[in-house]
């Protein structure tokens, strides 16, 4: 026998065969609707000297957990450096230094749990600044008059 309930409450079921019935109580609890994430974290490419957040919603969430992946699957991230906001809807990445390649997702909790897709975080090297002078070189200082 199949039954669904969409609210929780009490409820009896009475099922016979031949002449000879039975009854059973029981209460039906509603845990309610599972997390569905709304908005995805997207990748990012950002220079090595500045910060990004990566951001989620979802619907039916109760609680949020960011994770990482740096090559070896994903583990549970903790706030700190460079780290905030690890349990909300927007992870904070203060500085991306060393961090070129690495994977992250959100799980939603609620009635159950879902994950988010992974973003990629893409730190490209920082260009060498070179500077080739040539002979003759030549300075002009000028004076300014007040």
């Amino acid at each position: 026998m199949t039954a669904n309930a969409t609210s929780g409450g009490s409820y009896t079921v009475t099922a016979s065969a031949n002449g000879v019935g039975s009854s059973v109580n029981f209460a039906l609890t509603n845990t309610g609707l599972a997390p569905s994430f709304t908005t995805m974290p997207t990748s990012k490419t950002v220079c090595s000297t500045n910060g990004t957040t990566f951001i989620v919603a979802a619907s039916n969430a109760t609680a949020y957990q960011w994770r990482v992946n740096t090559g070896s699957g994903f583990t549970n991230l903790s706030d700190g450096t460079p780290y905030s906001g690890v349990t909300s809807t927007t992870l904070t990445i203060g500085n991306v230094a060393g961090l070129n390649g690495y994977q992250y997702q959100c799980v939603a909790t609620g009635a159950g749990s879902t994950t988010s897709t992974s973003a990629t975080l893409t730190v490209p090297p920082t260009p060498a600044l070179r500077l080739r002078m040539e002979a003759p070189l030549s300075v002009r200082l000028m004076a300014w008059e007040m």
